[in-house]
This record gives C-alpha cells, sequence and structure tokens, in this order.
C-alpha cells in the first residue's frame, strides 16, 4: 500500500478573464503558519503547491504580476485526511483575480453645480502621461481605469465653455493592496471651475475709499455691459467673467465733502480675464484708482530706510491702449517727477524696487486736466515695502522645537546657488543664519523678488536634520505685502522595530527588551513583544543604539547577542522606521547507547524527565545508537534507560543535562557522553563430545577437578588391601 501526500492548485486571472503569469503566493496553515512560499504563476496562471500533509491551508499572495493591485484576500482550501487512492489536486480557485486601480474625480462650478465637457489627463509620479482626452459627463464624472499601483494626477487641459482652465492638478494613489476589486478613489467629489472677476478700489490722494464713482464694463469690442458704483469703502467689483479682453472706464467722479467734484478720469482701462488659474482666483484686484483734485505729486517712501534707485514706468492712455511715455528712477528726495505732462489719462507702475524692497504692482492711475491750477498739488505717498516670510519649526506633535537653524539661498530649478543670503531675523539683526525661538518660528524679511530656497543647517537638539530643500518665491504685491507663510516644518526623530521569531519564522510573543545607546545608558526599557513578535521604540535621537533582551519568550533560551542599529542625523523628510530582527531558540541533546567496545548499540528506550515540570517524553534510539531530543526549555533533565538493547543489561544509572537560561546566538547541541550496556551472563550448557577426541570423556556432575572423590578412593584402595594381607597371614 502507497501513502500520498496532497497538492492544490490556484489559477491567476485578470478582470478579463486573461491568465497573468509572475504573480508570487505562499501557503500557510490555517493557524498562519508558513508551510511553502515563493510559489509563481506560470503562463497560464497556474499556481501549485504539492507535498503537504492532511489540514486546512490558505493561498496568500505576496507579489501582484506588474501593473496589477495586490488581492490580499486569502483562498482557503482543505487536504482530505483520506482519500481511496491517489488524491485529486485540489482546486483552490480556477479564477483569482488581480484588478488594476481606477480613479474618478468630479467636475463642479462656484456654485456647486455640476460641469459637463471639462477634459483632463492623467500623469504619473515621473510626469507621464498614461491616460487623456477624458471628459466630464453630465453628472460632472470624469473617469480613469486600468491604473498600475502608483502615485498620480488629474490634470485638466480643458475648460467648459466660459470659465478659467483650473491649473490645480489633484493627486491619487492607487494603493498596492486590495480585499478581492478595490474601490474607485475619489480623487475629487468637488473640483471647481471658476469664472474670473476683478475689482477696482477707488480712493483720494490720502488713500481714503471714495463712494460713489461709476464705471461702466465693455467687451472686447467695446460693447457696454454693465456698470458699477463704488461701496462706502471704496470698491466697485465686476464678476462672473468668462476668459477674454475687457474695459472699464470712470463715467462718473465721486464728490468730495465740500461737494466739489473730483476729476474725472475718463481712460479706457483695459483688463484681461486668463484662460487658466490654480485653484480659485479669488477677486483680481486691479489696484487703487486715485482721483486727484488737483497737480498730482507723488512721493515715494519705504518702511526701511532709502527708496533711491526704484524705478517706475509712466503710460499714457488712449482709447484703451497704453503707450510709454517715459522711465523714471526715484531719487534720494523720494520725489517722483510728474512735470510737463499733457492733458490725458496716465497709469503710473513700479517695475524694479530699491534694493531690500519687493515691488509694488500697485498701478496708479491719475489724469492732468486742463483746468488744474499749476500752483496746487495733491500729494500721496507711494510706499514699498520689505517681504517678509514666516515658517514654523515643530515636531510631530506639533509642538514648537527651538534651536534649529536655517540658511537662505538664491534658487534655481530648486537647488540652492551660490552663498547664503543676508537677511534680517525678528529682531533686526542682519544674519545668514535663522535660528528659531521657542514659538518655533522662523522669520526674515528683506528679500526681493525672486526665487528661494530654504535649508535647514542644524536640527534641534534630539532630533534628525531634515535635508528637504523649501522652495519659495517673493512676488511682486500690491500695497502692503502679505508676509509669505511658508507653514510647519517637521523635524523627526528616529524610530526602530524588532521582529522576534522562532528559528522557524514563527513570531514570538512576551519576550522583553531595553534599548541602550552608546554609552551603556538604558534609553528605553520594559519593550514587550506582540503577537506579532514585534516590539517598536520611537523618539530616539540621531546615534547608535541596540537592542537588549532581558527576558525570552515563555520556553525559550534568553539570547545574550546585542541588535545594533543606527538612527541617522540627516534625512530628507521623514525617515523610515528601522527593522531588526532576532531570534530565540530552544536546547538541544544527543547521546549515542554504545556496547563496552565503544560500538553503537539499536533498540535502546530512555526516558527525559523535565526536573522542573516532571513532564517525560520517550525517546528510541536509531540504529546506529544515536539519539537527540530538540525544542527544550531552559531547565534541569534526568535521562533514564527504559528499556536496553536485546542481549544486554540495563542501566540503572541516571544521567543529568542542563539546558542553559541564555546563550548568546544559537546555542551548540549539547553532546552527552556515551551511554554503555553491559551484555548478560551467558547460561550454562554441557559439551558433546564430537568424533574426533581422542580421550575418553565422561559426563560431569561437578567441576573436573574434584579431590574429595581422589581422596575416598584411595581410602577405599588402602583398606581393601589391608583386608587381603590379613586373609592371607
Amino acid at each position: 500500500m502507497k501513502n500520498y501526500q496532497g497538492s492544490a492548485t490556484l489559477t491567476k486571472k485578470d478582470a478579463k478573464g486573461n491568465p497573468l503569469a509572475k504573480a508570487e503566493f505562499k501557503v500557510v496553515t490555517s493557524d498562519g503558519q508558513k508551510v511553502q512560499e515563493g510559489l509563481t504563476s506560470n503562463d497560464q496562471g497556474v499556481v501549485t503547491v504539492e507535498n503537504l500533509a492532511p489540514g486546512k491551508y490558505q493561498f496568500i499572495e505576496t507579489k501582484a504580476p506588474t501593473g496589477y493591485v495586490l488581492n490580499a484576500t486569502p483562498v482557503d482550501f482543505t487536504i482530505l485526511p483520506s482519500v481511496k487512492g491517489k488524491p485529486k489536486t485540489v482546486v483552490a480557485a480556477d479564477n483569482f483575480i488581480n484588478y488594476q486601480g481606477a480613479a474618478k474625480l468630479i467636475k463642479k462650478d462656484a456654485q456647486q453645480q455640476v460641469l459637463s465637457q471639462a477634459q483632463f489627463k492623467v500623469i504619473d509620479s515621473r510626469g507621464k502621461t498614461v491616460a487623456e482626452n477624458l471628459l466630464s459627463n453630465d453628472k460632472g464624472e470624469v473617469l480613469v481605469q486600468n491604473l498600475a499601483p502608483g502615485q498620480y494626477r488629474f490634470v485638466e487641459t480643458k475648460a467648459p465653455n466660459g470659465y478659467l482652465l483650473n491649473d490645480q492638478t489633484v493627486p491619487f494613489e492607487i494603493k498596492e493592496t486590495a480585499k478581492g476589486q478595490p474601490e474607485t478613489v475619489i480623487a475629487s467629489d468637488n473640483f471647481v471651475n471658476y469664472k474670473g472677476a476683478f475689482k477696482i478700489h477707488k480712493v483720494n490722494s490720502q488713500k481714503q475709499g471714495l463712494q460713489g464713482a461709476e464705471f461702466t464694463l465693455y467687451n472686447s469690442d467695446k460693447q457696454k455691459l454693465t456698470t458699477a458704483t463704488s461701496d462706502e469703502k471704496g470698491d466697485v467689483t465686476f464678476n462672473e467673467l468668462a476668459p477674454g479682453t475687457y474695459y472699464f472706464q470712470e463715467t462718473k467722479a465721486p464728490v468730495h465733502e465740500d461737494d466739489t467734484p473730483y476729476i474725472i478720469n475718463p481712460a479706457l482701462i483695459k483688463v484681461v480675464i486668463p484662460t487658466h488659474a490654480k485653484g480659485d482666483p479669488h477677486v483680481f484686484n486691479f489696484g487703487d484708482f486715485q482721483n486727484f483734485k488737483a497737480k498730482a505729486v507723488i512721493k515715494k517712501v519705504g518702511d526701511a530706510g532709502s527708496v533711491a534707485g526704484a524705478t517706475f514706468e509712466l503710460y499714457r492712455i488712449e482709447d484703451g491702449i497704453q503707450q510709454l511715455e517715459r522711465t523714471i528712477v526715484v531719487p534720494e528726495s523720494g520725489q517722483i517727477d510728474l512735470d510737463d505732462l499733457g492733458v490725458g489719462s496716465y497709469k503710473l507702475i513700479e517695475i524694479k524696487a530699491a534694493p531690500g524692497y519687493v515691488v509694488n504692482s500697485q498701478a496708479i492711475y491719475f489724469v492732468v486736466n486742463e483746468e488744474g491750477q499749476a500752483d496746487q498739488s495733491d500729494q500721496m505717498d507711494f510706499n514699498n515695502y520689505q517681504s517678509e516670510i514666516i515658517g514654523h519649526k515643530v515636531d510631530e506633535d506639533k509642538k514648537p522645537l527651538a534651536g534649529a537653524k536655517f540658511a537662505i539661498y538664491a534658487s534655481q530649478d530648486g537647488q540652492k546657488v551660490g552663498e547664503a543670503l543676508t537677511v534680517l531675523n525678528n529682531k533686526g539683526e542682519a544674519t545668514q543664519e535663522i535660528t528659531t525661538d521657542d514659538s518655533g518660528e522662523i522669520y526674515a524679511k528683506g528679500l526681493a523678488v525672486g526665487e528661494y530656497v530654504l535649508v535647514e543647517t542644524k536640527a534641534p537638539a534630539g532630533f534628525i536634520q531634515d535635508t528637504t530643500p523649501h522652495t519659495f518665491a517673493i512676488t511682486a504685491q500690491q500695497g502692503k505685502p502679505v508676509p509669505v507663510e511658508l507653514g510647519d516644518f517637521i523635524n523627526y526623530q528616529g524610530q526602530a522595530s524588532l521582529k522576534k521569531t522562532d528559528d522557524k519564522d514563527n513570531p514570538l510573543a512576551q519576550a522583553v527588551f531595553q534599548v541602550i545607546d552608546d554609552a551603556g545608558k538604558i534609553v528605553a526599557k520594559d519593550l514587550v513583544t506582540n503577537e506579532k513578535g514585534l516590539v517598536q521604540v520611537d523618539q530616539l535621537a540621531p546615534g547608535n543604539y541596540q537592542f537588549v533582551e532581558v527576558k525570552s519568550a515563555p520556553g525559550y533560551i534568553l539570547n545574550t547577542e546585542k541588535i545594533p542599529f543606527t538612527i541617522a542625523e540627516k534625512n530628507e523628510g521623514q525617515p523610515d522606521p528601522i527593522t531588526v530582527a532576532m531570534i530565540n531558540y530552544k536546547g538541544s541533546v544527543t547521546w549515542q547507547k554504545t556496547d563496552e567496545k565503544g560500538q553503537g548499540l539499536a533498540g535502546a528506550v530512555f526516558h527525559v524527565k523535565d526536573d522542573t515540570t516532571h513532564k517525560s517524553v520517550t525517546v528510541t534510539v536509531d540504529k546506529t545508537g544515536h539519539a537527540t531530543l530538540t525544542d527544550l526549555a531552559p531547565g534541569t533533565y534526568t535521562i533514564k534507560e527504559a528499556k536496553a538493547p536485546t542481549g544486554y543489561q540495563l542501566s540503572e544509572k541516571t544521567y543529568q543535562f542542563v539546558i542553559p537560561a541564555s546563550e548568546k546566538g544559537k546555542p551548540e547541541t549539547l553532546v552527552l557522553a556515551d551511554i554503555v550496556n553491559h551484555k548478560l551472563p551467558p547460561e550454562d550448557k554441557p559439551k558433546q563430545p564430537t568424533p574426533t577426541d581422542k580421550k575418553k570423556h565422561y559426563p560431569k556432575t561437578n567441576d573436573q577437578n574434584n579431590y574429595l572423590l581422589v581422596f575416598v578412593g584411595f581410602v577405599l584402595i588402602a583398606f581393601s588391601t589391608g583386608l587381603i594381607l590379613r586373609k592371607r597371614k
């Protein structure tokens, strides 16, 4: 009769039923113990596992075919304990599917109405287009399918009619693993297309808002569209504008407090609503629209000293067309020369700021009227400001960190260029190194318009230095610039985990560890492995450390080997956790059963007793007399022979050995001295004569050399001789 072991197959396919090769699987028992791994599907998509004992098992996918999502659903199957004849291969699954990912975006307007006919493409993490010409349907939905696991972005390539194209990209991720068919990823349920808008701020020379100024809006053909009047703040807003060219014009001037009218500015001003914007374009602030009561006198002032060297361009406006009149460089006095201007409408705009200042892109619109009096003037101060940047240094819990140091460099393609730049810190001191205070604030002032990169040069004590370059830009702004908010910059501390297993890779719980540093100081203790055999330590400063086991998993030898790991001083962004491993072993013992001459003896049976638990196991030596016992917990054990080899005396001796409580690394098998058996004494048997014997042989009733019988014989002979002699006489 022949006994067989079981086998099973699984067939791997895609969602269309096509077989998939090179999917990798492992097989585990019902309680999660690994049986086989590295099982790969062939060209027909078939995965086969063989040599299985009866029991319940699972196929578990460990690596998906390229371009597919790993299916984490376990596939159960059973190898029956008995079958008639050779068992058939168990078909665990004939259609185990790997899927690809899908993602969806919903397109809406600012009023939350869905928008159709928006066009998109999808790019991967390298910027490669993986899908294009994706149109939003009547529900505003844009769907992309058949995506491999990875990082992607939706990119709008054409906006719906009448809307600005939204340059903002929408990131999403297709996960590597899913149980069964993955759900469609919702990249955004509210990706908005906006329309354009712009605002005019009507002010006097003291920058006070003027109410009651009327403006008319025209289309690109200079046909009237609508009118609007400035409110109490001097604001006039035109909104719901499709991309394109427009014109506006002041058609009624406001009235001064003394009931005298301001000079109307009849210039036709051109406005272009762009075809695209990044996110919400908000309302475009067209700038201050000044009315002067008399001759305009404009003085350039700054919030940190001289503004000499600032450069302006002066334009004359006729019928919406701007013609450059002159370029003006501000002298030390700060006075902008506007003399000798003819009657008409003008625009003055700064194109270059004084050193250390930001360009103020606020345009000044004014009119020169033939009724103006030469001896009258209306002065306005035109301010330049210095830029400010603000960031915050925090830990993972958003707590501020002091002592971090930063430098700012000019940037080209996101990389630093040249030497660190000199800026003003929050104390007004010129420095090339910015240090965070107790609030964690990163502050710098005085950068000109341009591209920059902020680089951490020293981490706060106990934290990992983040080498990520943080780029930012200083741009021209209307009026006083808003500080550039850089956001939070996180410093991380190190994290390490250790996986505790036995020598068969099964996780071990309840082992206890501590972590020591280079100086031997304990930095973490009472770390207990969980059911997965894992123990974790975090909040570690950069440096060298060691995991030290202080209590082994129950029934195992404590491993005194120290497991080293290092938390690096620098890392770009959040560092990956350090992962190490340690094995706990059990003890083993071996001995040899021999005769007096050292020859191995088969058939001996021993009882081995654990002196702590008093439990015993029975061990039978092999045909060479060799015996090995494994999986022994630390402790003292006693060996006693229960059955001797045939023809040999049973040994009454007992033998003890000790499995140590601790060992560095894998312990060696304990080798005991040979256990010797003596032969049984031979049984007494009469010796049979043989035909070749020359001597007569008699049965032996006792020892051959019996001197008592000899002596009696001599006495009898002497007595008989005496009787004969007496009769003769």
